[in-house]
Order: structure tokens, then sequence, then C-alpha cells
């Protein structure tokens, strides 16, 4: 009797823990920053993070087509150790998330 009501008691709050961890997974891809495509007087084109810092990124329309003023791309990236023609921090981008 014991063990039938914890099963009963468990298996119900197990299932609800594992529906939460699936669905705000599924809305952000894990290991990608969420970047928008700026406008730059300098460059071609800036990315912003959420947090409101620019990134430059060496050729970024081969990198990243069809962008546009306000896009928003989803990219993982690593810093580079140079100057900056842009006054933005340089990246170089690793690799573009597509939907």
């Amino acid at each position: 009797m014991k063990n039938l009501f914890l099963s009963t008691f468990i298996f119900p709050i197990s299932c609800m823990m594992t529906n939460t961890v699936t669905s705000t997974a599924e809305s952000v891809p894990n290991p990608f920053t969420e970047m928008t495509a700026v406008k730059s007087e300098k460059c071609d084109y800036l990315l912003q993070d959420k947090s409101g810092n620019n990134y430059e990124v060496t050729s970024i329309t081969s990198k990243i087509p069809n962008l546009s003023q306000g896009k928003k791309v989803w990219v993982t990236y690593q810093p580079l150790r140079r100057m900056s023609v842009c006054g933005a921090q340089p990246i170089e981008i690793l690799e573009v998330y597509k939907k």
C-alpha cells in the first residue's frame, strides 16, 4: 500500500518537471548567443547582444547571408585580439544557427 501511494505521488510530479525543462530548452538554442544586426557608419553591419554590446565581424555578409537591419541571428563566437576598425569588439563567428 505504501509503495502504491509513493509511486502515485512521485510519477505525476516527475512528468511535470520533465515537461517544464523540455519546453524551455526548445525556445532558445543552448550554445548560441542571440544577436541583432545593427547598421554601422564605418562598417557594413555590427552584431549587438541583449546587453547592448557591439561586435565586429570581418566579412559578415559572407558568414551570415541576407543580413538586414534588426534581423536576429544566433551565433557561437570567440573574441579576437586585434584592433577594431568599427569601434566594436572584434569576434570570429564559429557557427550560425539556422532555423
